[in-house]
């Protein structure tokens, strides 16, 4: 991870999975806050199965039912995001570090671009199989 320590703030959580995984794969991060403005039924399920599985994670992710507005960010802390949809995205990226969030906006972009390309070619791709069964 390019940022090690530091709290991990999952924000648009579900069910948290990321905030887990990412103590999982690291850690020097000592804790998680997992924010969503309604958590799944089957949140703490997942939480149960995680902690069974990695020992370690128990008592290490918190669960806050917030709007991403209302949490507050710390210097140090990992604000991450997996389920961040439409503009939740910018939502997410603006309480992010300022470099990160450029980062991630300018690779969402691309991404985006590449979607279009993609989707450009499928469709020229489906019009030539078209003709050629004509």
């Amino acid at each position: 991870r390019r940022f090690r320590g530091g709290r991990v703030v999952d924000l648009a959580a579900g069910h948290g999975l990321l905030a887990y995984i990412l103590l999982v794969l690291d850690d020097t991060s000592p804790s998680a806050l997992a924010v969503d403005v309604r958590a799944p039924q089957s949140a703490m399920r997942l939480a149960d199965a995680m902690v069974a599985a990695f020992p370690r994670l128990a008592g290490r992710v918190a669960f806050e039912e917030a709007r991403l507005a209302d949490v507050p960010i710390a210097e140090g802390d990992l604000v991450v995001s997996a389920h961040a949809c439409g503009t939740l995205t910018d939502d997410v990226l603006s309480r992010g570090e300022p470099r990160v969030a450029a980062q991630a906006r300018a690779a969402r972009q691309e991404s985006i671009q590449q979607q279009k390309k993609n989707k450009n070619r499928n469709s020229i791709s489906k019009i030539k199989r078209n003709l050629d069964n004509a």
